[in-house]
């Protein structure tokens, strides 16, 4: 038998493993979106709720490219994975400093 190939000391499988099931939290900031009530929707304007709609698709197409990318990694898979998660990063960050209040006072501490 072979040995199991290590990276960093676990197994390569098991980044795999963790890659692919972390994949779905993705959805997370389209979800948290979808279940905002129509009150605080009508306190945006009209450039955050563009945003905001923009933030929900690239969260949902982020999250399906990566869970592909877990079951059928390439090169351009990964750049365009990479690409659309940092998209959706600075997607939320914009509409973040746009929102204002506590939320922009917290992330710019996190920064």
């Amino acid at each position: 038998t072979r040995p199991v190939p290590y990276a960093i000391g676990v197994p390569c499988g098991s980044a795999s493993f963790i890659s692919g099931i972390t994949s779905v939290w993705i959805a997370m900031p389209a979800m948290i979106a979808l279940a905002t009530p129509p009150s605080m929707l009508d306190t945006l304007g009209p450039r955050a709720f563009m945003l905001l709609r923009a933030v929900i698709l690239v969260s949902f197409l982020s999250c399906s490219l990566s869970v592909a990318a877990w079951y059928r990694w390439n090169v351009v898979v990964g750049i365009c994975d990479e690409v659309l998660g940092a998209t959706l990063l600075w997607c939320v960050l914009i509409l973040v400093f746009m929102r204002g209040g506590w939320a922009t006072s917290v992330t710019s501490t996190l920064l």
